[in-house]
């Protein structure tokens, strides 16, 4: 072997060996990334006490026979949230909410930076750079979930953390059992159906519909049934107008870079459901 083979040969060796490293240390700094997710849901849901029969602290004299009974009035209690809000701000006081799908991989802080929108998707939720990022929202976005529609970013990481499971939804049984969407803030909890999972384009959609005009909801609502995508499915069980409120759940396609995959929920009553026998519309190409 000649000494200028040998020199190329040499090099390309040397070129393997420090792609190979640098694909070891990339996937282990992703593992140790995703740790601080997985200690987070281990230990931020604070535990739920028993219920035990209300006690009377307002005792009422019993009536006379012919009285009519009188109830004590119940007071209000204040709202207390199941999320320990202050173990997260010592992570990161950007966190502003929590979401949890039921019976999936998504139980994790919500986070929004205060000036640069793409900041969590290159920086871990306590600010490590790299893989896999954080759910977060835009500036677009108020944190109290008020907006019309309020969209929430997520990689999908193969190994289905982040968003990485929202592709499950394709399946129509999977999507059919899957339909709860909860989001906890330090105030209050806010409780969502699914009612659409669905290819869509990459445009952003809080630049390309105007959420303060009524036509441009309409707009949107009306896109996701006409959406052509054997594995997109809609459902019309659950009342979604321009005056609901909606959550997004948006994460990339990778073999599509010009398409998203969207889950979308309609806020409701807690105390109510959808009916049993779901109407499922899968739309074709």
């Amino acid at each position: 072997m000649s000494k200028k083979r040998k020199a190329v040969f040499i090099a390309c060796i040397s070129v393997m060996v420090l792609a190979v490293a640098f694909i070891g240390w990339y996937f282990l700094k992703e593992d140790s990334n995703s740790d601080i997710y997985e200690e987070l849901q281990n230990s931020v849901v604070k535990p739920q006490p028993e219920e035990k029969p209300p006690v009377n602290t307002n005792p009422v004299t019993p009536p006379d026979e012919d009285d009519t009974p009188v109830e004590p009035p119940v007071p209000d209690e204040p709202y207390e949230s199941p999320i320990d809000w202050q173990q997260l701000w010592d992570v990161n006081e950007e966190i502003y909410a929590w979401i949890d799908v039921p019976d999936t991989d998504v139980h994790y802080p919500v986070a929004q930076h205060p000036e640069d929108n793409a900041y969590y998707l290159n920086y871990t939720i306590e600010g490590n750079a790299g893989l896999p990022g954080a759910i977060f929202s835009e500036t677009y976005n108020s944190q109290d979930f008020s907006d019309f529609l309020t969209v929430l970013y997520g990689h999908n990481m193969k190994n289905n953390s982040m968003f990485g499971g929202l592709d499950k939804y394709r399946d129509e049984e999977y999507f059919d059992q899957h339909r709860d969407i909860v989001v906890y803030t330090p105030e209050a909890e806010y409780h969502y159906k699914v009612f659409a999972a669905v290819v869509y384009s990459s445009v952003h959609l809080l630049k390309y519909y105007d959420t303060t005009v009524e036509s441009d909801k309409q707009a949107f609502i009306d896109s996701l049934s006409n959406t052509k995508n054997l594995s997109s499915h809609v459902v019309d069980d659950v009342e979604v107008t321009p005056d609901s409120k909606l959550i997004v759940m948006s994460t990339c396609i990778g073999n599509q870079p010009k398409n998203r995959y969207l889950v979308v929920g309609v806020m409701v009553d807690p105390e109510e459901d959808v009916t049993d026998d779901a109407n499922t519309a899968s739309t074709e190409s």
